[in-house]
């Protein structure tokens, strides 16, 4: 709850926009752009967590994407352009995180 409050207390202008959630785990934030009437993209890099969050929102588009596989940036520029990119406590998980925000394909930001 207070990722999402401090998320809130920004004033950020979300509502409608495309959002992609990097690192969405088992998608318990992703309902806070739902409410928002956003349009999501989930991804994670543990094939567990996708499964545990397609069976819980059989609704939502869930997307297996590892920022540490070598494939990550083409998966990253096949998903499409957003609005917003999600990434709240992602890098800390990654054994090279400037690597992953080196490569990420400027194509994917509106």
């Amino acid at each position: 709850m207070a990722r999402l409050e401090h998320l809130a207390s920004l004033g950020l202008d979300l509502n409608g926009k495309s959002v992609l959630e990097v690192g969405a785990g088992i998608g318990l934030l992703t309902s806070f752009f739902e409410d928002r009437q956003c349009t999501v993209v989930s991804t994670d890099g543990n094939v567990r967590n996708v499964e545990e969050n397609k069976r819980r929102h059989p609704k939502r588009n869930v997307r297996l994407l590892n920022l540490e596989s070598k494939g990550a940036m083409d998966t990253l520029s096949g998903l499409g352009q957003f609005d917003i990119i999600f990434c709240y406590g992602v890098l800390y998980h990654l054994s090279k995180p400037g690597e992953a925000l080196k490569h990420w394909p400027p194509s994917a930001v509106r």
